[in-house]
């Protein structure tokens, strides 16, 4: 698996509110420059499966919980690449996120070149399995997966086993590889949301998978969220990641409402 955004230079077309954001609370356009959400996601849990958090970070305002590097068998995820925590920024992080008021957690499974292996995402996969119930019981956990592969029946179980055993929500990007959400793991597996992405004028981007296996749209396209560099650094990424990583925020806010 790789992860799959890329950075842009390009700002966003809102200075007032993030397009993101604002697009979320809407039905329908025209953008009015606010982002109004009923919850905060207060209670839930949202765990980054990606290349880690930068967990000093002022968008997460002490609100990192327990997370783990597998590739270094730490209790930490730091971010050496980008990616997990512009993820992690877009689902709670306090400017540009969704959930505000929710808990994350990194568990970094890829390296820092955003590549890894199957292996190392289900042992991912198998850490929140084993972590989340044991230390933050009868609480609500979403998953969220930036990435994806081709199919891989086992990547797929272990997802699958998420919400089937666990009842735990997972999140995945649909893929950017202009084609069939269908063909790629773990967008194609059932129990997922699997999200694929728009732009600012609801367009489907010619990156972004699509087909019967893709369960919602958020926005995708030149979308600002932190990065890893320092405390209070940002940057422009596109991709279903980020849709993926919107819809991990829209899920926490729900489980606030309904647990």
């Amino acid at each position: 698996p790789t992860a799959s955004p890329t950075a842009s230079p390009t700002a966003d077309p809102l200075s007032t509110a993030s397009w993101a954001l604002d697009r979320l609370d809407q039905k329908s356009l025209p953008l009015d420059g606010k982002f109004n959400p009923p919850f905060g996601g207060a209670g839930a849990h949202v765990y980054v499966v990606d290349t880690g958090i930068n967990a000093q970070h002022s968008e997460f305002e002490g609100r990192v919980g327990r997370s783990f590097d597998v590739l270094k068998g730490w209790n930490n995820a730091t971010d050496c690449n980008g990616h997990g925590t512009h993820m992690a920024g877009l689902a709670v992080g306090t400017v540009w996120g969704v959930a505000k008021q929710a808990m994350v957690h990194g568990v970094r499974v890829l390296r820092c070149n955003g590549e890894g292996t199957t292996s190392d995402v289900i042992a991912g996969i198998d850490w929140i399995k084993d972590h989340h119930e044991k230390h933050y019981p009868h609480q609500p956990a979403v998953v969220t997966l930036g990435f994806y592969t081709t199919y891989t029946a086992a990547l797929n179980e272990a997802v699958a086993e998420l919400f089937e055993e666990y009842n735990y929500t997972p999140v995945v990007a649909a893929g950017n590889e202009g084609a069939e959400a269908m063909d790629w793991s773990p967008a194609n597996e059932n129990s997922c949301v699997t999200m694929s992405s728009t732009d600012w004028s609801d367009r489907i981007p010619d990156f972004a998978n699509v087909g019967v296996s893709v369960n919602m749209f958020a926005p995708g396209t030149e979308v600002t969220g932190p990065c890893f560099e320092n405390s209070t650094c940002t940057e422009v990424k596109s991709g279903t990641s980020v849709s993926a990583a919107l819809g991990a925020g829209v899920a926490a806010m729900f489980l606030e409402w309904q647990p």
